[in-house]
């Protein structure tokens, strides 16, 4: 959710700060979808290590953030009836993602 809210809230403040500029809504929903792809794949991330191990910083950093993820808590958050994404049959294989900016948008499976 917070990436569609970050998303309007910018094109908001584009169109307010450059009205002969406007944006289109079809930009604003792909910045959404990308914004949603982004989260997966750093949730897939999470799904098989412990990100506290591969972050590269101090563990006390990512304090509120979960530090893994079951691949059962991945697909039911991204994965219900496979519209968004699927989640592969190995963790070290990327999700399947089905959501796209893509037109027509196809249906899912």
């Amino acid at each position: 959710m917070g990436g569609v809210i970050t998303q309007l809230w910018d094109a908001y403040c584009r169109a307010r700060s450059r009205p002969e500029q406007p944006t289109q809504p079809a930009h604003i929903a792909a910045r959404v979808i990308s914004a949603a792809r982004i989260q997966m794949r750093r949730d897939w991330l999470l799904v098989g290590s412990d990100i506290r191990l591969r972050a590269g910083v101090l563990s006390h950093w990512l304090r509120g953030r979960q530090p893994t993820m079951t691949a059962e808590a991945f697909q039911s958050r991204w994965c219900h009836e496979e519209v968004l994404c699927s989640r592969p049959a190995e963790v070290t294989e990327p999700p399947h993602m089905h959501w796209t900016a893509a037109h027509p948008v196809p249906l899912p499976r």
